[in-house]
């Protein structure tokens, strides 16, 4: 048996009787070495169980029963109400109408408030939207008023909202700490931070001297004619110690929770679609856009599924899960554009941003899923994740790494999944950045997969053993500190693996920090290779051994490693991602393109 070490990391979260007792109640421990993921069932909601349904329309009136006829004007009163039946045992429907809805049920400037039923019963509660998409859920309010001056137009601005908290020094720009939104005609403009940065698509608030909000539009445009809206609330439904949730066909924008580790610290990365010591939640349908830092949360959240779901334009990270979250299924679904606001602030080296980030949790799948385009690294299971299972999902265009595997106890299974076209934006980093990353974690297979065109490296092993010394990372469930053998186990059948250009290396090892740097072969250990298929421009250079050495030829690669025995070159493929992603790619098409590989 190999040895194990104790991986010594400051990374923890609280909540540890919620995350115990959810990890009791599914019976779930560290699953075996060598074992396939146990694949994530989601959420089962019944909801035959509805009883009562409320009404909701911005041309209602909370004086009204909820009826058809005589909806309800708020979605607040709307879910105060359907909580009381749900309390009562009864199962619940609220329609929403078609419109905007500028509230937030449960965030505030305080912390952890948000709405839940007491007590909470076994009954349904289902949120709906009557036509899909057209029931907008807002963090923003419209703002009039406006004056002239040559191109810059200005507002009273009445808010004192403040920053997140700072970090990282001078390499992250403090707009990324920002939280203000302005859109003007559904477009979102850019923040700077002075009146003399102001340039056309801009957007600069002073809220310590005049106490104003100044636009320069994209174009000509009489800021008194538009629809200018600002966001000025966070968490737009945020529901805890829940069970038994559907939110279908709505829109979430326009949050404004700030980017930095403060909001991590005031209820787990405030999210406009929140969920919190939650059980059997249903989301589908529903699209998440321009959100000042991130879209979708889950903490200490069990038994969840997320379907037909797209994220979009999040400030920081898509989505995001922690805190001993268990059975999370994903599916047919999207998440872009992550991360803008570490973009505007020159921070895309990744570190606490992601188009997905999961943390301390227990059996997650992700079927059909795209994630792309995002200034971050597009799927991460960031330390303590068992029970990963990946099919059939694209990840492509994306900054620093297309799929992140750190310290997880495993099994990991990916399969029938594209990684390519990742950029390595920030130059500081480069070495930590590729397709694939993984760092000291057991039991993981890439399976009939493709992993190409990637800058930098395809396949980057990262050396974390002696990380941050002294410190510790935790396992969820026993509390202990978190072990894991020394090498990454890691099992490749049936792989495309191809550079694009010839600084683009096959496989390479980096160190967590400093100029040490080990060995590949003393970072991984290759528990079986079948049927892996190379491109690269210059054969004889192909594979890195170590970093900062000359990179060698496969007949060296195959000697050093033992691995790779039945491994031939083949001729590039020429693929227009471009095209793929604007037909809409579906499972077929990624599994016809994986096999033209072949």
């Amino acid at each position: 048996m190999a040895a194990t070490m104790t991986i010594k990391l400051m990374k923890t979260v609280g909540r540890k009787n919620a995350c115990l007792a959810a990890a009791a109640l599914l019976g779930l421990g560290t699953a075996a070495r060598g074992a396939e993921p146990q694949p994530a069932t989601g959420a089962s909601v019944d909801e035959t169980l509805v009883q009562e349904v409320l009404h909701v329309s911005p041309s209602g009136d909370d004086a009204n029963p909820g009826t058809e006829a005589a909806p309800l004007g708020s979605f607040t009163t709307a879910m105060q109400r359907a909580l009381e039946h749900k309390s009562q045992g009864v199962g619940v429907k609220v329609l929403l109408h078609d419109g905007i809805y500028r509230e937030s049920i449960g965030g505030d400037e305080s912390g952890i408030t948000g709405m839940s039923p007491e007590p909470d019963t076994d009954a349904p509660l289902v949120i709906e939207a009557v036509n899909p998409g057209r029931a907008i859920l807002s963090g923003s309010e419209i703002r009039t008023g406006w004056t002239q001056d040559g191109e810059v137009w200005s507002a009273d601005w009445p808010h004192r909202m403040g920053a997140g908290e700072h970090f990282q020094g001078p390499r992250m720009r403090p707009v990324a700490f920002e939280r203000h939104l302005v859109f003007v005609d559904g477009a979102m403009l850019r923040q700077v931070m002075s009146r003399n940065a102001l340039r056309p698509g801009t957007f600069f608030i002073d809220e310590e001297e005049t106490n104003s909000v100044y636009v320069h539009p994209s174009a000509p445009t009489d800021l008194n004619e538009a629809n200018v809206e600002t966001a000025v609330r966070q968490k737009l439904l945020f529901l805890h110690s829940i069970r038994n949730v559907v939110v279908r066909g709505l829109v979430f924008e326009h949050d404004n929770q700030p980017y930095g580790r403060l909001s991590l610290a005031r209820g787990g990365w405030g999210a406009p679609l929140f969920f919190r010591d939650a059980q059997n939640i249903l989301i589908e349908d529903c699209l998440i856009r321009n959100n000042s830092s991130v879209g979708l949360q889950l903490r200490a959240a069990r038994d969840v599924t997320i379907r037909n779901t797209t994220i979009a334009w999040s400030g920081r990270i898509g989505m995001g899960a922690s805190d001993g979250s268990v059975n999370i299924l994903v599916e047919d679904s999207a998440i872009t554009r992550s991360n803008f606001r570490g973009h505007w602030g020159n921070y895309i080296d990744g570190w606490y941003a992601a188009g997905f980030k999961y943390m301390n949790t227990r059996r997650t799948t992700f079927r059909r899923v795209h994630i792309h385009d995002n200034w971050s690294t597009g799927f991460w299971w960031d330390i303590d994740n068992t029970d990963i299972l990946v099919e059939d999902c694209l990840s492509i265009r994306n900054h620093v790494r297309g799929i992140f595997i750190e310290l997880n106890q495993g099994p990991t299974l990916v399969r029938n999944s594209v990684f390519a076209l990742t950029s390595q934006t920030d130059r500081a980093n480069e070495g930590f950045q590729g397709g694939v990353q993984i760092a000291t974690s057991p039991d993981v297979t890439f399976e009939n997969c493709l992993i190409f065109g990637n800058e930098g490296r395809q396949i980057n092993f990262w050396d974390q053993v002696n990380r941050f010394e002294g410190e510790s990372i935790r396992n969820f469930e026993t509390r202990q500190a978190l072990e894991l053998p020394p090498k990454t186990q890691l099992t490749l059948r049936n792989n495309y693996i191809a550079s694009t250009g010839s600084g683009q290396l096959l496989y390479e090892s980096v160190s967590a920090w400093g100029d040490r740097i080990r060995p590949l072969v003393d970072l991984v250990e290759f528990t079986e290779t079948t049927g892996s298929r190379y491109a690269h421009p210059n054969r004889g250079a192909a594979f890195s051994l170590q970093r900062r050495t000359a990179p060698v030829s496969l007949a060296a690669w195959q000697q050093a490693t033992g691995a790779d025995g039945d491994a031939r070159w083949v001729q590039p493929l020429n693929i227009d991602l471009d095209a793929l992603l604007e037909e809409g790619v579906s499972e077929q098409k990624i599994r016809q393109l994986i096999e033209s590989a072949r």
